[in-house]
């Protein structure tokens, strides 16, 4: 009998400690395991919504949720956290699609997939509301023949008409010539921060950008778009982060002051290399040519994604470059390149390499991306595009090239806005005049 009660007990110790594990088991990896969607296929009429849910997540779990192509299906909701994490998807244009949930709780991982098939037929709630022909009781009534289409429907629906922005000539931007006004960088709470990663084609490794989105973002309405770039050797640190993000804190007074629309700030690494920076190599053209190395990244790999993920407006009217230092050179060369993308932009206290030069503080050079008679914007966007750039009278750093900048664009004819102010190497002065005659 005492044998018994033994083995009685070591079971009872044994089972608890197998349901101890087994729990333990259900709240990672078990239940992980078996997360799974709610649906494997939906299929949409165009203007048509439905809800695919999370089944069998962990209330800690996070889901990142995307449509593959925004073309013929756009997500209008969505739920990242919990057991309730779900995702609501609109059809847009005909064809296929996917929807992703990248799910992760812990170290565990999964990506779900359910697929999304759209037809061109409007959802059949398209026409609630409308009144139905009325005739003679006892007769038979029919439906009006149905209207052929002049053309071919577009995959993408045709847009909420909305005000276009104007592009602003030098003559009309509004300046401070003096010192800004009080608060102009103060903390607000009108915007959120978030550190992202992106895909690199180039580097072939998730890149990091900082993105800054209007606090009650809306991805049912889009927003003009500023490329913010940094200085050299500031890639980790850029402008700052969350709250005291320099250029999201004075943009967003800006906005609340009703001088500019609100707007998606994206600040990127835009030293396009995953080679350590460090003091030794700082200073050489290789380095440099890792800057110039963003024209490419830019087109390729950020931007995509950027509208893949973000409810962005098209158009060079609600499209902005700026930068500081390096990236106030890197502002110039892309955005001189691409006048076509870029309907604003401002080089703030702009670093050497726009042309040849030598530097001897450094002992580099370089060849120059473009020659004093090709750094111009030509038409038809000469006369429709606002450029602008900061000298600061003091700056022991770049010395005189924002100046030399400044008289190429003279002796070519294009007219844009150049000023000196009484400051070092800085950009917080340009950067709040040039936020006030953008996105208007």
């Amino acid at each position: 009998m005492k044998s018994t009660g033994i083995r009685k007990a070591i079971a009872a110790v044994m089972s608890a400690a197998v349901v101890i594990g087994c729990a333990n088991c259900a709240d990672v990896t078990c239940a992980a395991k078996a997360v799974k969607l709610s649906k494997k296929t939906i299929s949409l009429k165009v203007g048509e919504k439905k809800t695919v849910k999370l089944v069998n997540g962990n209330k800690k779990g996070k889901v990142t949720w995307k449509v593959a192509k925004k073309s013929v299906a756009r997500i209008t909701k969505k739920v990242v956290k919990g057991k309730k994490a779900s995702a609501t998807v609109k059809a847009a244009g005909a064809g296929n699609t996917s929807l992703t949930a990248a799910y992760k709780y812990g170290s565990y991982s999964k990506k779900l997939t359910c697929r999304i098939k759209v037809s061109e037929t409007p959802a059949a709630n398209d026409n609630a509301g409308v009144s139905q022909p009325t005739g003679t009781p006892g007769q038979t009534q029919t439906q009006a023949p149905t209207k052929e289409p002049d053309k071919e429907p577009t995959k993408e629906p045709t847009a909420t008409p909305s005000p276009t922005a104007k592009i602003i000539s030098p003559e009309e931007a509004l300046m401070v010539t003096g010192k800004e006004p009080e608060g102009y960088d103060a903390y607000n709470d009108n915007y959120t921060f978030s550190t992202e990663k992106y895909p690199s084609k180039i580097t072939g490794t998730d890149r990091s950008v900082d993105i800054v989105l209007p606090k009650d973002y809306d991805p049912e309405k889009e927003y003009p778009v500023l490329i913010m770039l940094h200085g050299i050797g500031l890639g980790g640190s850029r402008f700052g982060s969350g709250s005291g993000c320099g250029p999201a804190k004075i943009a967003y007074n800006i906005v609340d002051a009703g001088e500019c629309d609100e707007f998606i700030l994206v600040i990127p690494d835009s030293r396009v290399s995953d080679i350590p920076e460090t003091g030794d190599t700082t200073h050489t053209a290789e380095n440099y040519s890792y800057y110039n190395l963003f024209n490419e990244e830019l087109f390729d790999s950020l931007f995509p994604w950027l509208y893949e993920n973000y409810s962005i407006k098209k158009g060079r009217e609600n499209t902005a470059i700026a930068g500081w230092s390096m990236g106030g050179r890197g502002a110039l060369y892309i955005g001189v390149s691409h006048p076509d993308v870029f309907g604003y932009i401002g080089a703030f206290c702009p670093a050497p390499g726009i042309f040849e030069y030598y530097n001897a503080d450094v002992d580099c050079g370089e060849e120059g991306l473009f020659t004093e008679d090709t750094f111009t914007i030509p038409e038809p966007y000469t006369n429709n595009t606002f450029l602008m750039i900061l000298k600061g009278q003091y700056d022991d750093v770049v010395h005189e090239h924002p100046l030399l900048y400044h008289q190429a664009l003279l002796n070519n004819g294009f007219d844009h806005v150049y000023y000196e102010y009484p400051v070092g190497h800085s950009w917080e002065h340009g950067y709040y005049n040039f936020m006030r005659n953008v996105f208007k």
